[in-house]
Order: C-alpha cells, then structure tokens, then sequence
C-alpha cells in the first residue's frame, strides 16, 4: 500500500495492492478495531475486464451501504498473477460527514479487508476472508507540506543563482 498527499490539489493519492482475485476494501479509523463501527472505506476490485471502486461508511458488523456521496475516483485497475492492483484518489476533506477529513500531523488507522470473490452489486458482496487494522496509527498528510516538485526546482535555481553570485562577486574582488 502507497498513499501521497499532493498539497498543490489537496488530493489523496493511493496505491493498494492485495494477493486475491476478488474485492478489496481498504479505508481508515480514528478508533480500530472497534466491531467496523465508523470506517471510511473504498470497496474495489476488477472483473471483467473492468475496474470498480465504491465509497461506503460502516455502521457495525455489516454490509454497508454505499455512500451518497461517491468521494472516490477510481484512476486504474488490473489483476495479474493473482494480484488485484487499485489506484484512487480523493479531495483531503470532501465535505462528506461520512469520510474522514485528513488534517495535517493527525493520525488514523488503516483498516483492510478483501474477498476472493468479486462483486456483482456494491449493495450486496461476500463477507470478507481476510482483514486487517494497522495497530499504530499513521500520518495520512505531514504537517509541514513536503515541497512539491516546482518548490523543489526552484529552491535548487535559487541555490544556484546565489552560489553564481557568489562566485561572480569573489571574481570582481580578485581582480580590483
């Protein structure tokens, strides 16, 4: 699993990889494990051909409903060698009551579960056959933003226009 906050967005990137061939059902918690009360999850997977992804909110011990509001954007995936292989995204904060708002240097638990049966309907799929909680929690979003790429290359233009100074500015002494 691989997550990345791009502040210039404020989007979610993440990358879930699971050994099945069926459904997988990542998201997150404040509280875990706490009998699925409360988890902001993503059900996906690929299946003919196709990728799915719906966003659902647990309320206990059961199927889920999907979310009124599909926060989710499925961007690719596939399933080879036994593996099924999802890329999504969403805003940081989607305005949904029913998805967690990742607030710089707060921590949440990731939860997992998957199947190795596809779903056929996002109201009605197979209980999971395996799942899962991260017994620490983790920082979704740091609190200081990392430099994006552009702040990056022009922190190191700077860098190299002040050192070029310099270096120009030594040259005149040296030669007065």
């Amino acid at each position: 699993m691989l997550w990345r906050f791009n502040d210039q967005a404020d989007t979610m990137f993440y990358h879930v990889r699971v050994k099945t061939t069926g459904w997988v059902g990542f998201g997150f918690a404040e509280t875990a494990p706490n009998n699925m009360i409360n988890y902001d999850v993503i059900v996906g997977g690929f299946n003919n051909g196709q990728g799915y992804l719906s966003d659902y909110f647990t309320e206990g011990q059961s199927q889920p409903e999907p979310d009124i509001s599909q926060d989710y954007t499925l961007l690719s995936a596939s399933e080879v060698g036994g593996y099924t292989e999802l890329m999504f995204e969403r805003p940081r904060d989607t305005g949904d009551s029913n998805d967690l708002i990742f607030q710089p240097g707060e921590q949440v638990h990731i939860v997992w579960a998957y199947s190795d049966m596809d779903i056929i309907n996002n109201r009605t799929f197979a209980k999971h056959s395996n799942k899962g909680w991260s017994p620490e929690k983790v920082v979704m979003v740091p609190q200081q933003p990392i430099p994006t790429e552009a702040a990056a290359s022009s922190l190191h233009s700077s860098i190299h226009g002040i050192v070029a100074f310099a270096i120009a500015l030594l040259l005149n002494v040296l030669f007065l």
